[in-house]
């Protein structure tokens, strides 16, 4: 009988082995559980991709400074992820003549030359995310097919890169490094991406990327953007600046083609963004969230923007004919949570503005005027939710015949005006709901094309619930409300119990009962 000591070592002997015979190959995929056993690894037959699936990084580092992947000649994708790997050398990718990509994320790699990739010409993809490298050095090699390098969440701070030895290069990612200069120039180069770095500053020779498409630089430490800075870049399309410290930006119209996103920086006048405009090109986005604007005065020189956001801007005063001057092509505005008081804000010489959306919601609007959108004659969609309106007034919609989409829902509206959505016949949604409706009016002849209507969490008189229901069933109509069932203690109700439906319950009629569908949304203070 075999002792206790023998069978624990002839245990332990099996699983030393299991371990280090880890590596499966199965249709030209080779799989290992640690670095050593794809070092010690004999191949047994033609290798196209190879992975290290390490689940616990080891205690200690690997360094590849011999060519121990020579073996693999004809493996075209090398994955070795959290695997300890420190040191790689000129040697360790000798003779992988096929490599096309290579993974080498989450090591801890202090530094790389890119001529370790010297034999390997055919290589298109790098990554080397979740190092610690400080120092990436492009050398002098040239790799004429490299098309993608990712270095992203490193220790870098500063990068050097000359395109004519990377005649290809349409990728670099150097995001969460610690970058505080930086010089690209590429021919090729179409996604930059730089957040999340020390950037303080650039020049126009540090930027020379003709064909730039996409350029990302949020989370650094800028303060202002001039057309000089951008003097080389001609084709961009995306221009993330969010959370830097952005007091002035200035651009050529010809150097940002869609969006530029100025979020969360320190704008406080809208004068001091500037697009300079040397063609008719006039379609493009700015968001502005999260800024200190406060106000909107002046004529800010932004003409032909497309869709103007502000989200968040302590906006409380907006210059009459502001957006007849300035923002007269302007399709979509966002512009809720700010501390408007009024809609009135889109006066105009008689002329139509173009916008199509405009979002107005949780601001602090009280009324909704006869003629606040008059001038909105291609307005599609409205939402002017979560404000204080208690008064709608008579004809505040007239003439928004293309209007599919109204949002009134959580204000204090108590009575809507008979004939207020006559002229909507393109309405397709309707939301009144959470307001403190007692009665709410339905006919063929104006809702024609409404398919869903949002009435719950209204006092509504049961009477008038019963003919809303029997009318939206009848007519294929969607209604939303919480409820249709016997009223539990405790509960909220579905109506208010009375045996007519009387149009001209308003304020009188709700004071009582507010409270029961629609908590702290009525009170006397708020329809004064």
């Amino acid at each position: 009988m075999l002792s206790c000591k023998v069978i624990f070592y002839l245990l332990f002997l099996s699983i030393s082995i299991s371990f280090c015979d880890s590596c499966t190959e199965t249709d030209g995929n080779l799989e290992c559980n640690s670095i050593d056993d794809l070092v010690q690894y004999s191949a047994s037959g033609e290798i196209h991709s190879v992975t290290v699936k390490t689940i616990v990084r080891p205690s200690g580092v690997f360094n590849c400074d011999k060519p121990f992947f020579e073996k693999f000649k004809n493996v075209e994708y090398l994955t070795i992820a959290n695997s300890g790997v420190f040191l790689i050398s000129k040697d360790c990718f000798r003779g992988m003549i096929d490599l096309i990509a290579v993974d080498f994320n989450s090591n801890v790699i202090p530094n790389i030359n890119l001529e370790v990739f010297e034999t390997s010409t055919k290589i298109k993809r790098i990554k080397l995310n979740d190092n610690h490298i400080f120092n990436l050095d492009f050398g002098t090699i040239s790799l004429t097919q490299l098309k993608h390098l990712e270095a992203k969440n490193n220790q870098i701070r500063d990068v050097s890169l000359k395109s004519d030895k990377f005649p290809e290069l349409t990728s670099l990612d150097f995001s969460a490094n610690q970058i505080t200069h930086f010089v690209v120039k590429s021919q090729s180069l179409t996604h930059l991406n730089l957040n999340f770095n020390q950037i303080e500053n650039f020049t126009s020779e540090d930027l020379i990327t003709p064909n730039l498409e996409f350029l990302y630089m949020a989370g650094n430490k800028l303060k202002a953007i001039f057309p000089e800075m951008m003097k080389h870049v001609k084709k961009l399309s995306y221009f993330g600046l969010e959370a830097n410290s952005i007091q002035s930006f200035s651009l050529e119209d010809t150097q940002v083609k869609d969006l530029i996103d100025l979020r969360n920086n320190k704008i406080s006048k809208l004068e001091e963004v500037k697009i300079v405009f040397n063609s008719n090109f006039t379609d493009y986005e700015i968001y502005f969230h999260n800024n200190k604007i406060s106000r909107l005065t002046g004529i800010p020189q932004i003409w032909g923007v497309r869709s103007l956001f502000c989200e968040d801007c302590s906006i409380d005063f907006i210059e009459p004919f502001l957006f007849a001057n300035a923002f007269n092509q302007t399709k979509y505005l966002l512009m809720k949570r700010n501390n408007l008081d009024t809609a009135n804000i889109f006066q105009s010489d008689g002329t139509d503005l173009q916008f199509k959306y405009i979002d107005l919601s949780s601001n602090k609007i009280s009324k909704i005027g006869s003629t606040d959108f008059r001038n909105l004659k291609h307005i599609q969609t409205i939402w002017i939710h979560d404000n204080k309106i208690t008064k709608v007034e008579p004809g505040a919609f007239d003439g928004l015949t293309q209007l599919n989409q109204l949002v009134l829902a959580y204000n204090f509206i108590y009575r809507l005006p008979i004939d207020l959505f006559t002229s909507l016949t393109s309405l397709n949604t309707l939301s009144v709901h959470a307001n403190n409706l007692a009665y709410f009016q339905l006919t063929d002849d104006v809702f024609m094309n409404l398919h869903i209507l949002e009435i719950y969490n209204n006092p509504l008189q049961c009477k008038c619930l019963e003919m809303i229901r029997t009318y939206t069933k009848a007519h294929g109509i969607g209604l939303v409300y919480d409820k249709f069932s016997k009223v539990k203690k405790g509960t909220q109700p579905d109506c208010v119990i009375i045996d007519i439906c009387d149009p001209e319950a308003g304020e009188e009629f709700v004071k009582d009962l507010w409270q029961l569908f629609n908590d702290k949304r009525f009170t006397h203070d708020n329809m004064n």
